[in-house]
């Protein structure tokens, strides 16, 4: 999409399909030689090993212990290494836990480790192993030159048992916590900083606030300008004005000073999965990035986009930071391609402008007070709207799922049912796949699939050449086009391309930003659930679609905004909660919709009773009080009395008097517990359902209703793992 970018996310390019699950797949399912590329890491995410080297201990018993150095990744650009090695694998099975714990048949007698982060400091050659140097077992060694710095890995020694390595070195892959990024909006600087060396270590400012600032207990935070205590330290708790560091790091004592600048660096698990981050720290590392200098990041640009990234979005499954990067990235492919893996988590676009890069995503934004029309506008123009080899009806985005073992699962957006976009084209299948390497959550990968989608249905694009009025414009910028042949009044465009001609006029490229219809009547209808009917044309045909975001703008009662449910030809059907006033048929409306303009999209499929999961702890418990009577549910312990004050009788649950249900006939309630057969009446929604603590997938599956009437048996949600899924 974008013109003269060093590159994008997802664009217009088609990924060939299974690239990345070859990628994937080749990196967890067998140990690496020593020779192999190192990957950088960013966020959270499971890697397997490159071997460095492999010993057999001639003195040992048989021969059977064995020595195994082995790396990960590429340690953070602060040289403090990254943020955690977790839990470790071998041959898919756990051996250690994330706190270091054996998990059987693995023991302290087999399975001897010495993990390292990959600070700059550290010296491999040197480290021991159930009291063994590593320099003692690989004669070929040198302490002073084979150091490892720079790189996270863990030193093994295994000691043979058959019955625990039966296939001699198992396959390892551990859960990694990667780079500590530099975040440049927390920068404190033109304050007095002080330094105490009070075992703890603390950092004092004077004035304003480090929790305002972001900073949080596991962050580093780097010092410059101070001279003796310059360098980056690891936090272990935070105040207003005060950072404690963790034992260990020491300050030499200083008093309040002027021009000293502090920066937080983030972890994995606080922010540092930010794909803003991710990016700018990429494209500065001199020693697995691109290495190009601070100056020449916007870092407007950046900041702008990672507060718009660390936003709390709403799906199906709770809430969730609108994108995050989590993933690793291979050394042995071009820098732009790198780029594209962590821009795609984010549908982020990077350009070269004005001597810096600037980082921006599509999204619903205010347009800038720019206007392009026929006083600007110079010579001939064009716009084409996209044919038939341009469109598509399905997307399939390939994601990598923590709930399956970090392997690629291909989600498709849309996702079943009746698909709006492919009836559009005479029922024949358009598809597009695309890889999302960076991308972890479902919903989000789907929302990724909805926008790449939507982008090549809706996309007019105009090319002409404006005066040097323009060059006040940014790719990125939306800006407003009118001219009468096409008769579009303020139609608004993002702003993709520029160029700068000899005589200092601007050539543009533009891509629509919205759709809005127009010049006939509309009638608002309060209708329950509210509808707002055309007189003529087709919603469908304007790119109108379920769960966007609408405005409505010059009628009399309903100037807003509003979510649409369903859509038809003539009818857009409101969500629940969304209310018009009655109007109309009306003239004079304008009703505009953006693709961009939701944030998440339900990834809810159709299942049997025969998917729940059959492990109790695979289920997540979730009691909710009914809003009909009562005051809650007390636990149903004796008797046949659901406790309350006062009673109703009745042998099924249903929404009785305040306080408390009694069965009339038949056995106590259960412990704990309320059966199917015990309830009646009611509409579930995710996390409505009440477990015993035994529960078992069948009759005991049972389920309590939230204040809605009328349950007609049909798929119901229950919640898992943290994924929504649906059952009966």
């Amino acid at each position: 999409m974008i013109i003269g970018g060093i590159s994008d996310a997802i664009g217009n390019k088609q990924s060939p399909a299974g690239t990345l699950a070859i990628r994937q797949r080749g990196i967890l399912i067998r140990n690496r030689a020593a020779d192999s590329p190192v990957p950088v890491a960013y966020g959270s995410f499971k890697i397997g090993v490159i071997v460095g080297d492999a010993a057999v201990d001639t003195g040992s018993p048989n021969n059977e212990d064995i020595y195994l150095p082995t790396y990960l990744c590429h340690g953070s650009r602060d040289d403090l290494g990254i943020g955690s090695i977790d839990n470790i694998f071998f041959n898919g099975v756990e051996a250690l836990d994330e706190n270091e714990a054996y998990q059987s048949p693995y023991t302290a007698s087999n399975l001897f480790f010495n993990k390292y982060l990959g600070t700059s400091t550290q010296n491999i050659a040197d480290l021991t192993v159930d009291g063994t140097d590593l320099d003692t077992v690989f004669a070929k060694w040198d302490k002073t030159t084979d150091k490892g710095g720079g790189l996270a890995g863990v030193l093994f020694k295994l000691v043979y048992d058959i019955d625990v390595y039966p296939s001699n070195i198992p396959i390892i892959t551990m859960l990694v916590k990667g780079n500590l990024v530099e975040d440049n909006r927390s920068e404190v600087s033109g304050i007095d900083i002080s330094f105490q060396d009070a075992d703890p270590d603390t950092i004092t400012r004077a004035s304003g606030s480090f929790v305002d600032d972001g900073y949080v207990a596991g962050d580093r935070v780097a010092v410059s300008g101070s001279g003796a205590n310059d360098g980056s330290y690891t936090i272990a708790t935070v105040a207003a004005t005060i950072l404690t560091l963790v034992s260990g790091d020491a300050l030499t004592a200083a008093g309040a000073a002027s021009g000293i600048t502090l920066k937080r660096w983030a972890h994995p698990d606080n922010g540092g999965d930010n794909p803003a981050l991710c990016i700018r720290d990429y494209l500065l590392s001199t020693t697995y990035g691109a290495g190009i200098a601070a100056s020449l990041i916007d870092e407007t640009s950046f900041n702008a986009m990672a507060n718009y990234y660390d936003e709390t979005v709403s799906t199906p499954d709770g809430n969730t930071t609108r994108f995050t990067c989590n993933g690793w990235l291979d050394t042995g492919r071009s820098v732009p391609e790198n780029i594209a893996d962590i821009l795609s988590s984010c549908r982020g676009n990077l350009v070269f402008e004005g001597g810096v890069y600037r980082l921006f995503t599509t999204r619903a934004v205010t347009a800038s007070a720019l206007t392009i029309n026929v006083d600007n506008m110079l010579g001939e123009w064009g716009w084409t709207t996209p044919g038939i080899d341009s469109k598509v009806n399905v997307v399939n985005a390939t994601m990598i799922d923590p709930s399956r073992s970090y392997q690629p699962h291909t989600i498709t957006w849309p996702d079943g049912g009746t698909n709006y976009f492919q009836s559009q084209d005479s029922g024949f299948v358009r598809e597009r796949n695309i890889d999302l390497p960076m991308t972890q959550n479902i919903f989000v990968a789907q929302q990724i699939a909805a926008t790449e989608l939507k982008e090549t249905r809706r996309g007019i694009t105009v090319a002409c050449i404006c005066t040097e009025e323009l060059l006040q414009a940014q790719i990125g910028d939306v800006v407003s086009l009118t001219r009468d042949d096409p008769d579009w009044v303020a139609k608004k465009f993002w702003v993709i391309g520029m160029g700068l001609l000899l005589n200092s006029w601007v050539r543009l490229a533009l891509y629509e930003y919205e759709t809005a219809v127009s010049g006939i009547n509309f009638t608002f209808a309060d209708a329950d659930p509210d509808t707002i009917v055309r007189a003529s044309g087709s919603w469908i045909d304007d790119g109108f679609r379920s769960f966007d975001v609408i405005e409505v703008a010059d009628s009399v009662s309903n100037d807003g905004t509003y979510t649409v449910e369903t859509v038809s030809a003539l009818t857009l059907t409101l969500i629940a909660s969304d209310t018009l006033a009655a109007e109309g048929p009306s003239g004079g409306i304008t009703v505009r919709t953006s693709i961009y303009a939701h944030d998440s999209q339900s990834a809810e499929t159709a299942a049997t009773a025969s998917d729940l999961p059959t492990d109790p702890t695979d289920i997540q418990s979730n009691i909710k009080d009914p809003s009909h009577g009562g005051t809650g549910l007390v636990d149903p312990t004796s008797g046949v009395l659901l406790l309350g004050a006062g009673a109703s009788a009745m042998t099924e649950l249903a929404f009785g008097a305040a306080g408390g249900y009694v069965r009339s006939t038949g056995a106590a309630w259960a412990r704990s517990a309320l059966l199917v057969a015990d309830m009646a009446g009611g509409t579930f929604g995710a996390g409505d359902f009440i477990f015993p603590g035994d529960v078992t997938v069948g009759d005991d599956l049972f389920l309590l209703a939230n204040a809605v009437e009328n349950w007609d048996g049909g798929d119901v949600t229950w919640t898992h793992s943290g994924q929504a899924n649906a059952g009966r």
